[in-house]
């Protein structure tokens, strides 16, 4: 015999909070300026970095010497 007894009802969860309800959390603030700013400058630093390195010691590579040609040709 089965019993026939009706399902019973699912509690309510509470709505999940819309996206603008709140305030950006400080994790993903720091999140986002790590992402967005932090990484991205050091990058771009240590490309420049290199780039100073490579042209003051390095005078005799190709890469220097079509730098050095274009810098020339774009003063002139």
């Amino acid at each position: 015999m089965t019993s026939s007894a009706p399902p019973s009802p699912k509690p309510q969860q509470p709505d999940p909070p819309k996206s603008g309800d709140k305030a950006p959390s400080r994790r993903s603030l720091v999140g986002s300026l790590l992402g967005w700013l932090v990484l991205p400058g050091l990058l771009a630093t240590a490309l420049v970095a290199l780039g100073v390195h490579v042209g003051a010691n390095h005078t005799d590579m190709w890469f220097v010497r079509l730098v050095a040609w274009v810098v020339g040709q774009l003063q002139s």
